[in-house]
């Protein structure tokens, strides 16, 4: 649902390169401490980017609660920091993410336990949705299950060209969770998501760009640069439009024509009042580059 499209309106809503540095005291610092290297999701930042990497490289960043609890609280700690206006999800290790635990997931024996289990997963989609800034999600190796689920939620997707997708959850008797038959549905069809869902076979990165699911394809020793490209990019941009963008296409889908022009109509007014209009049409007459300060 859209919101009442004030400017600040969500703005207080709910392991990296080395030039990476520790995210300053906007956000939290228990999730990136000097002793946490081994916990389960690393919180950073460069610049005003914030990035967030899956951390269970030694089993694919397969899902267990703690990761799933350290993706929520990182994703609502970068949400609600004015100062953070881009987001970078990743994966450390050999890929960006498997999937859930199965040994712990066969080891839930109730169902509220196994509600619980999945909602939590839920909510870092949400987050990824409803954020006020763009999120980038960079994959590499394998992206499957869940996994599958944060790249169609993401705003951007970076991929490595050798990268393999996968819905899996048809091949352990589960249907898909984290949106991921929502927003494939939305993507490319109800018949290409039927596909992807049912018979669960790997997708190449190749098809998935063609597909328009991925923005950006290139070779491993680019795939930093060029997510970073995008990230830089996105914060030379003015911070109220970004967002009330990604609000209305996100959102757009159930509304009439009516509705979507009227929902228009009411953000550009807003945005002709901003000081970030009179400097980008400033910059353009005087052919040089804008300074937005998202006013």
């Amino acid at each position: 649902m859209l919101n009442s499209l004030n400017p600040s309106s969500g703005a207080d809503s709910s392991s990296c390169s080395d030039s990476d540095s520790s995210l300053n005291s906007g956000l939290n610092s228990d999730l990136n401490s000097a002793d946490s290297d081994e916990a389960e999701v690393l919180l950073n930042r460069k610049d005003d980017i914030a990035v967030i990497a899956l951390n269970r490289p030694k089993v694919g960043n397969c899902i267990n609660r703690d990761l799933a609890d350290g993706l929520v609280k990182a994703l609502s700690q970068a949400a609600g920091d004015a100062s953070v206006r881009v987001v970078i999800l990743k994966g450390n290790g050999r890929f960006f993410c498997t999937g859930g635990d199965i040994p712990r997931l066969t080891a839930l024996t109730d169902n509220a336990a196994r509600y619980d289990e999945i909602n939590n997963t839920g909510k870092a989609i949400q987050l990824i949705v409803s954020m006020p800034k763009p999120v980038i999600c960079m994959v590499h190796g394998m992206v499957a299950g869940a996994g599958f689920g944060f790249a169609l939620a993401s705003d951007f997707v970076v991929s490595e060209k050798n990268t393999k997708f996968m819905s899996a959850f048809s091949k352990i008797g589960l249907v898909s969770d984290c949106a991921t038959a929502f927003n494939l549905a939305n993507l490319v069809g109800k018949q290409r998501a039927k596909e992807f869902l049912m018979l669960s076979e790997p997708i190449k990165a190749e098809y998935m760009y063609q597909l328009g699911l991925i923005n950006r394809l290139t070779d491993e020793a680019d795939l930093e640069r060029e997510t970073y490209k995008i990230a830089e990019k996105l914060l030379s941009m003015p911070p109220l439009s970004l967002r009330l963008t990604k609000e209305f296409v996100n959102n757009c889908d159930g509304m009439s024509l009516k509705q979507a022009i009227a929902w228009e109509e009411s953000a550009q007014t807003m945005c002709l009042g901003t000081e970030d209009f009179i400097e980008g049409t400033s910059a353009f007459l005087e052919k040089r580059p804008p300074l937005f300060h998202g006013k």
